[in-house]
């Protein structure tokens, strides 16, 4: 027992030399990063606080950005689907776009150059909540790329997933696709989009289609009721109905219907995918 008392001692002296003390700790607004060195594509060095002291276990590694093989001309928003993008900063994070680096990379595609991310989406925010996200987003966007790229009206593509297509939709199909984006009292500027390419998105909704949806519809959390709500036949049909596609921006719809597709599935699951009676 008197062993173990102290090894317990010896640990929390290490860890107390280890973490700087309350006196010396400055807030986050007063680290600076010194000791800066470069290797090949690799930035690494040491943060202090704003007395010049050393934080001990904390070091920086990035990689710079470098936009010169980012040649495509006209910039991408890809907005992801069902899942979200809360905890997500960039595309690589995301499980229905990171297998689709190779393809931006070869067409000239580099993120936060001509490649962007909506990140922040979310199940418990109505398509509303979720579109105003979006626009500020491509408003951030747009004016990345043109201090990039010296561009004065960017024209951006948007590549959307799944659920991700009616978030699209409820940005652009809103007064918020047409206001301006406000920089500040005397800087504002216009988005223009070309294209809204939605993969498997149910622009007709989904929940009532299939048993699958309905089994899910029961058992999900209240954090996606408003998700969930939003995507049933009957409100989809209401939004269709009650929305215009806006002048000069082409849709394209590129998917399938899991229903056609359930031949090629093990005979468990095929009844996930008939239709109800």
């Amino acid at each position: 027992m008197g062993h173990f008392i102290i090894k317990l001692i010896r640990s929390i002296l290490v860890i107390s030399m280890l973490l700087p003390a309350e006196s010396q700790a400055a807030p986050i607004s007063a680290l600076q990063k010194t000791d800066m060195s470069v290797t090949g594509t690799t930035v690494s060095g040491r943060v202090t606080d704003s007395a010049g002291k050393g934080l001990a276990g904390v070091t920086v590694r990035a990689i710079p950005t470098t936009c010169e093989n980012a040649t495509a001309e006209h910039p991408v928003l890809l907005i992801t689907g069902w899942s979200g993008s809360e905890d997500k900063k960039s595309y690589g994070q995301d499980e229905n776009f990171r297998e689709l680096s190779s393809l931006f990379e070869k067409n000239g595609y580099i993120e936060n150059c001509n490649l962007f991310y909506v990140s922040g989406l979310a199940l418990q925010f109505t398509q509303s909540q979720n579109a105003k996200i979006i626009q500020e987003e491509i408003c951030r966007d747009r004016l990345i790329y043109q201090q990039q790229y010296a561009s004065k009206n960017p024209i951006f593509n948007i590549i959307a997933h799944s659920y991700g297509g009616l978030l699209a939709r409820a940005y652009l199909e809103s007064d918020l696709y047409i206001e301006d984006c406000r920089l500040s009292t005397d800087n504002t500027h216009r988005v223009t989009v070309e294209n809204l390419i939605t993969l498997g998105t149910p622009h007709a909704g989904e929940i009532g289609n299939l048993p699958l949806s309905a089994f899910v519809m029961s058992f999900s959390s209240l954090r996606n009721k408003l998700g969930l709500q939003e995507i049933l036949p009957a409100v989809r049909l209401w939004q269709n109905l009650n929305s215009r596609q806006p002048t000069g921006v082409k849709y394209y719809l590129i998917g399938g219907d899991a229903r056609a597709q359930s031949p090629n599935y093990s005979t468990v699951f095929d009844f996930l995918y008939s239709h109800w009676p």
